[in-house]
């Protein structure tokens, strides 16, 4: 299968946003790169990887919410370095974390805060135990609100891969969910 170039041009603003995001971000990135993968250039290599996948949605990303972009950082060098690690037949879940993650909470009161923070907490967990092929497609598209074809791109999957992964995603937290909830 031949692998088609990315293109993308970006404007003024766009490559001050990439290179504050690189600024900020990029040691996280290659730190989370090398949990994965050991080889400190395939590392770097990755990480790179990760940043040229991360341009076609520079609009999408908001520079001042750190914890956000780390998070959608970090699917993606996951994503990245798994790759790697199945070109090269030495596929394994790492240690690596993936952060950023849970959503902040804005509820009023004090009641109805205690019940929001323990609801997300278990949404939280919930997410976080999903298997990452399935965790990071359904991150990708409620978090940071990617289009099927936009966390498929990102992801180096096809759509229809995406849209099922999504799917399952979900049916996932309704069954792990669901007994939570009718409590």
């Amino acid at each position: 299968m031949k692998k088609r170039k990315r293109r993308f041009r970006l404007d003024r603003l766009q490559k001050r946003k990439a290179e504050k995001i690189y600024r900020d971000h990029g040691a996280a990135v290659l730190g989370i790169a090398a949990g994965y993968v050991k080889d400190p250039a395939a590392a770097e290599d990755a990480a790179v990887e990760t940043f040229v996948r991360m341009m076609p949605n520079i609009d999408k990303l908001d520079e001042t919410d750190a914890a956000r972009t780390r998070g959608y950082l970090a699917v993606i060098v996951r994503n990245v370095c798994m790759d790697m690690l199945k070109k090269s037949g030495e596929c394994s879940e790492p240690d690596a974390p993936l952060d950023g993650t849970e959503p902040a909470d804005t509820s009023p009161g004090p009641e109805e805060l205690a019940v929001n923070r323990e609801m997300i907490e278990r949404l939280a967990e919930e997410i976080k135990a999903m298997p990452p092929i399935y965790r990071d497609v359904f991150l990708l598209k409620t978090v940071y609100r990617h289009s099927t074809v936009e966390a498929a791109e990102t992801l180096g999957i096809t759509p229809e891969a995406a849209a099922k992964r999504f799917t399952r995603a979900r049916a996932m937290l309704k069954k792990r969910l669901e007994g939570y909830l009718n409590d």
